[in-house]
Order: structure tokens, then sequence, then C-alpha cells
């Protein structure tokens, strides 16, 4: 078997925009799909991450058959680290917190075999196909493409410095320890960080140094692109699933916004929330089974009144079967739609507890 070519490191040489995605969720089958994705590469971080060896053993094998470059970020500048991540396969590293020159040369020669670096030797790792790739312990050292986190206000200061080191193929500029360095933490936005991160890139640029960057703000991502950065992640897994929720929220706050209002408000409302549980039932694809003493479900109108009229129906029953009385009768007493609002938003939302409990719904089956 041949040695296996790198590709993000070819295409940042050659000056081609490379987008990519953070992963941190540890997670074999999330690294499979995302990397199927489009993306140009994918970051699997180790350091904000509860990733370990052999976490990164199966999301390496996982992407073995897609076209997206797997870059491994260590949780520290150290060679054991590194030397850990490359053996198992890693052709890529991202070494987190580097404040000079010094320290990136740490770095690379972190990554090379003597005489180059001090790279320790194993004749039968994962990265030479267990002994199988043909003079890999001389070929590897081209083919490893090595990026240096420059994230502080002191080591902007020596930027320069960090990208002129030999074996450094590009520097990431990290917005969220950057703005806290700079006193604005937790707020990459401010303009003195913006500023900075589009002083860093121009720098770089003027080095001809590929200069990388995180947003997971379209708008963002195209400024920062248009600036100059070459490798730009435009999100991460993690805030992908978080959506969720943030969706959830926005609904809980719509509704609260129309209970406060009062007038007017209530058909809007459930028809809103009645939509948005159908979507719910439909991509669960859950069916749901009246949960009252008095047997399964009847028709709409019968079954939703007794379900308004116990406490022994959950509130996804309760909500689920005020949406079919709402939709068959085209209104809601007042009386009975103040009452059961809380479990009506509630299931929209995707909340599937049974009253006064956070367990999930045992009517859901």
């Amino acid at each position: 078997m041949d040695m296996p070519r790198n590709a993000f490191k070819h295409a940042l040489a050659a000056g081609k925009l490379q987008i990519g995605l953070w992963s941190s969720l540890a997670s074999n089958i999330a690294a499979e799909i995302i990397s199927d994705s489009g993306f140009d590469w994918i970051l699997l971080d180790s350091e904000h991450s509860p990733n370990e060896i052999p976490d990164l053993v199966g999301q390496l094998q996982a992407m073995q058959a897609v076209t997206a470059t797997p870059i491994i970020r260590p949780a520290w500048n150290d060679a054991v680290l590194a030397k850990r991540a490359l053996d198992i396969g890693a052709q890529s590293l991202l070494f987190p917190y580097v404040q000079n020159a010094k320290e990136a040369k740490r770095a690379v020669a972190s990554t090379r075999y003597p005489p180059q670096g001090i790279r320790g030797v194993s004749v039968a790792a994962r990265a030479s196909r267990y002994g199988r790739t043909p003079g890999y312990l001389t070929k590897a050292n081209a083919e490893i493409c090595v990026l240096v986190q420059v994230e502080t206000a002191p080591a902007l200061a020596q930027l320069e410095a960090i990208a002129k080191v030999e074996g450094v193929d590009g520097v990431f500029i990290g917005p969220s320890d950057l703005a806290a360095s700079l006193g604005h933490l937790g707020n990459p936005q401010h303009p003195d960080v913006q500023k900075a991160m589009q002083d860093a890139v121009k720098r770089l640029n003027a080095l001809g140094k590929p200069a990388g960057i995180l947003t997971g703000n379209e708008e963002e991502a195209r400024r920062y692109i248009d600036w100059g950065y070459l490798f730009v992640a435009v999100g991460a897994d993690v805030g992908l699933l978080a959506q969720r929720r943030c969706a959830r929220q926005e609904i809980q706050k719509l509704a609260l916004q129309a209970v406060r209002r009062r007038r007017g408000g209530l058909p809007r409302l459930f028809e809103m929330l009645a939509n948005q549980l159908t979507r719910h039932v439909l991509s669960t694809g859950m069916r749901r089974r009246h949960c009252a003493p008095a047997g399964p479900h009847r028709s709409a109108r019968s079954a939703a009144g007794s379900a308004l009229a116990t406490d022994h129906a959950c509130r996804p029953c309760q909500a689920h079967l005020a949406s079919m009385r709402y939709r068959a009768n085209g209104s809601l007493s007042p009386s009975a739609g103040w009452r059961i609002l809380p479990s009506f938003i509630a299931a929209a939302a995707g909340n599937a507890t049974t009253p006064g409990s956070a367990s999930p719904c045992s009517c859901v089956t």
C-alpha cells in the first residue's frame, strides 16, 4: 500500500479554500456522517472534548472511505500526545496555545522523525498500515501537516516569528480565547477582537502563510473568507444539535408572550403549537394511546374532553388531544385552553413528560 497523500496539506499549499467542521461529539458514527457531507476537513477535538485515543481511532476508521481530511487537535502542545495521534493515523494536527516561535518549533519537532525531529519510532503502528506501507518512516514527514493555534494577545505580538518557523503549514486564530485575552470574554464579535483577527490574517497573507478560523455564523464566515482566511470551520456538530434546544426555547418564548397579551392570542397560539406538535409526532414516528383509565382513544371530541377532564392524562396526551379537538371544532374554550396551555407548550416543544415529573411519557409507544 502506498503512502497516503494528505489532501488538506497540499490544498493549503496551492492556496485553495478549505471549508471544515468542528467535531466534539467523540462519536465514530457522527464522524462518519459529517465527513461525508461535503466538507474538506473535520477537526476531531481532544482539547475541549472527551476524546481519547481509542475514541479517535474509531473516528479515523469511520472517516477512511470519505474525502474529508481528519485533523486532530491534541489536548496540549506535547510530544507524547502528538506521537500517539500520529501513530493512529492522523496526518494533520492542530496544536493549541502556541505562544512563540520556540513553542512552534517544539510542535513541528514532535511530528518529525529524527534527525528532523523527536517523534518516537513504531514499526507496526496503524499509521503505516501496521508495517505494510513501504518506506513509511522515510516518507511520513513530507505528508504531515502542522497547524499552530494563536489565541492570545502575546501570541499575536509574535505572529510573524511563529509563522516563519519551518514546518508550520498554517496558523489558526482562536476567536474565543483571543477575545478573552483581549478583555472581552465570550464576545468574539467585539470590534477590538474583530480588528485583531483582521489584522492577523493580513499579516499572515503578507508572509504567504495560510490562516484559519472558526465561526458558526454564516455572515461571519463569509466575512472571514473575504478577509483572506483560507481554512475556515463553519460550525460544530455539537452546535448543530444544540439548535434544537434553541428552537424549543423560541416556541416557549412566543407562547409566554401570547399568554401575557391574552387578548386574541389564544387561537393563533394554538394553531402554531398544533402545527408544531403535528410535525413533532410525524418526525419521530410516535403513535400515542390515551392514558386515562377509560381506555383507548375514541373520537377527537370525546377523547379530548376526557383527557382535559382527568389528571391521569399525561401532558403530551392532553396536548395532542387538545390539538385534535381544536382542529375538529376550529376553536377551544378559553377556560380549557388556558388550563392545558403549559402541557401544550411542553409537548409542542418536544417535552414528553408526565404531570409533575421529568420522566418520559409512558403513553408514547
